[in-house]
């Protein structure tokens, strides 16, 4: 039976991989448009975006682990499903996107330009091969130590998003006027996270046994655990950071994506500082998702092909990724 802080971590591991670069992005970017639609908005996209991750989470457990999803399926056409799965949510989509987003908000803020991507893509690599080579202390190091960390930073941005709005809340625009709650339920699909969540159930099914748990019935209940702190600790972060979206027309700018939202809410609170503290929480969410989707990537290389090593598959999928 794990610990309270056992399970803690582990729903803060979970948490951490879904996390990425585009969870931070969009509903700002919702809460801009939206305006006094910003409700309707977020239902829709709670629905998607937390909602169907989650219940594909759900069904990981109840069918006791995400290689029993295609159980029924032929076994070439099983595998084939999983390794297309797996290309998208690492070295052909996601991973690449995690790594530019990262430099944008970390490096490219005060050099002005890419001409350090190259070193910072390379670094990045590394520190993703680095934690990822050791899937076992995942909860241990992401979930006990990265989350917090990116977790407190997130909880001092709302703070200061509730106790000083920007302003009034504007009237909705764009495909928000008319269609609020069916344009949040496109956006809350763009995540990709329903898509990662058939994927990520490899890492934490692992994790789980990592922690000295070989019962299937206790690993689906852990599961289910991990997955409702999961959708409550994404939901609260997604309302934050659309709330600061919502009082950001009042800036005096014309926001074209929810990362100059965020630029602009951390330099008007903290100045220069505030930059500095939106890359580190970029960088950290960058991460994690990263660290999350090549683990779960290798798991599934490692257990299908005999001839492929966990390792390997872990640097293959990193040096795809970075080129």
């Amino acid at each position: 039976m794990l610990s309270a802080r056992n399970i803690a971590a582990l729903g803060f591991m979970t948490f951490a991989m879904y996390l990425g670069a585009g969870n931070l992005i969009f509903p700002p970017f919702l809460g801009y448009q939206a305006g006094d639609n910003f409700m309707s908005g977020m239902m829709g996209f709670l629905l998607t975006g937390v909602g169907l991750p989650a219940l594909a989470l759900v069904m990981v457990a109840l069918v006791k682990g995400s290689d029993n999803l295609t159980a029924a399926l032929p076994k070439p056409l099983a595998t084939a499903f999983w390794v297309m799965v797996f290309i998208v949510i690492g070295p052909a989509f996601v991973i690449p996107r995690a790594i530019t987003v990262a430099y944008q908000f970390s490096f490219a803020p005060f050099l002005g330009d890419n001409s350090a991507l190259v070193p910072f893509s390379i670094a990045f690599c590394l520190i993703v091969v680095l934690f990822s080579l050791f899937p076992g202390k995942l909860v241990d190091t992401v979930g006990k130590w990265l989350t917090p960390a990116l977790l407190a930073i997130l909880a001092v941005m709302a703070v200061f998003a509730f106790l000083f709005p920007m302003g009034k809340v504007e009237m909705a625009t764009g495909p928000y006027v008319n269609g609020a709650f069916a344009e949040g339920l496109t956006q809350g699909y763009m995540t990709m996270d329903a898509l990662g969540s058939i994927g990520f159930g490899w890492v934490i099914f692992r994790a789980i046994k990592s922690m000295g748990v070989d019962c299937p019935r206790a690993t689906a209940k852990y599961t289910l655990m991990a997955a409702a702190m999961y959708a409550a600790a994404m939901a609260a972060v997604y309302l934050s950071l659309a709330y600061i979206g919502t009082n950001s027309a009042n800036l005096g700018a014309e926001f074209t994506n929810g990362g100059e939202i965020l630029t602009a809410f951390t330099n008007l609170h903290f100045g220069a500082f505030g930059t500095m503290l939106l890359g580190v929480v970029m960088v950290l969410a960058c991460l994690t998702t990263a660290i999350g989707v090549t683990t779960a990537g290798s798991e599934f290389y490692s257990r299908t092909f005999s001839k492929v090593t966990y390792s390997k598959s872990v640097w293959v999928t990193m040096i795809l990724a970075g080129m």
